[in-house]
């Protein structure tokens, strides 16, 4: 079936299974007692890292989907508690040292996205793909209008390369 719709579309529909499959693991930490919310281990890009060793695609296209998560993450209100990543035998990390860890891991795994992307077929619809699976995803879980902005003007430098 998928052999119908060629390339392109099989590309797009892994992409998308991925990217859900990437926003939903990093909270599998809130079921783990050891690493608490936030926890260093899961909302970072060790997890993708170490399925892009193997699985070079699956593993870009997965942290996608981490990038989304994580970006959602730096959007909170106050940074102490819950908001905080933890270090599993160390702690939680203050304020300052949560927003830099996960904007590194979001950034992280932008790039990791785009080796996959760059891999796949059609690019920019995996980029497209991306963008219109993080709107969703913030304006379901984080109801966040305003982000619609930025996703527009990465959807336009995206038509322009």
């Amino acid at each position: 079936m998928i052999r119908r719709w060629g390339p392109l579309s099989a590309s797009i529909l892994l992409a998308l299974v991925l990217i859900h499959a990437g926003t939903t693991i990093p909270d599998t930490d809130q079921w783990l007692p050891l690493l608490g919310h936030r926890s260093a281990v899961t909302h970072s890009m060790l997890l993708p890292a170490l399925v892009l060793l193997r699985w070079p695609m699956v593993g870009g296209l997965l942290a996608g989907g981490f990038a989304i998560h994580l970006a959602a993450d730096l959007l909170s209100r106050k940074w102490v508690g819950y908001a905080l990543v933890k270090l599993p035998l160390f702690g939680a990390l203050d304020a300052t040292a949560s927003v830099v860890f996960l904007a590194v891991n979001v950034l992280l795994g932008m790039l990791f996205y785009d080796r996959a992307a760059t891999e796949a077929q059609g690019r920019r619809a995996l980029w497209v793909t991306l963008a219109a699976a993080g709107a969703v995803y913030f304006l379901i879980n984080e109801r966040y209008w305003l982000l619609l902005f930025p996703v527009a003007a990465a959807l336009l430098l995206i038509r322009r390369r």
